[in-house]
């Protein structure tokens, strides 16, 4: 910086200065069916996976891995317009897990990541609170 501050005083005119400008974050619903009927809403923002989402859940959705090589998280889509479409990855562990290609609504709620709003989830398995607990 100068010793009369011009870098500052033309930055200031240029409309340019060292703030970061706060960009908003849009927050969109994903709508749960859990295994027990009811169901839940969880406010989320874009490019979290399903698994993560859930955890804002009282018991989150079940995952039998760490890594998610396991395929003990799938789910079904209801809606799915807000949805990333389906990896090579997920597409692959679900084949050798289930030995057989997925069904079109059928997900790793571990790999799938919500991009926008209008995602529905049908949840076959959830976390029991004696699982959580450690009871």
């Amino acid at each position: 910086m100068s010793r009369f501050g011009i870098r500052r005083r033309l930055k200031a005119k240029l409309g340019r200065t060292n703030q970061v400008e706060e960009q908003e974050v849009e927050r969109f619903t994903v709508l749960f069916h859990l295994p027990d009927g009811t169901q839940a809403e969880v406010e989320t923002e874009a490019h979290y996976t399903l698994h993560m989402v859930s955890q804002m859940l009282e018991t989150p959705i079940e995952v039998g891995c760490p890594d998610g090589h396991c395929g003990g998280c799938l789910v079904d889509l209801i809606e799915d317009s807000g949805m990333q479409v389906m990896g090579e990855r997920e597409l692959t562990v679900i084949r050798d897990e289930h030995k057989r290609d997925p069904a079109e609504d059928e997900r790793l709620a571990c790999h799938a990541r919500v991009l926008g709003p209008g995602v529905e989830v049908r949840v076959h398995k959830v976390w029991s609170l004696e699982d959580i607990r450690g009871e």
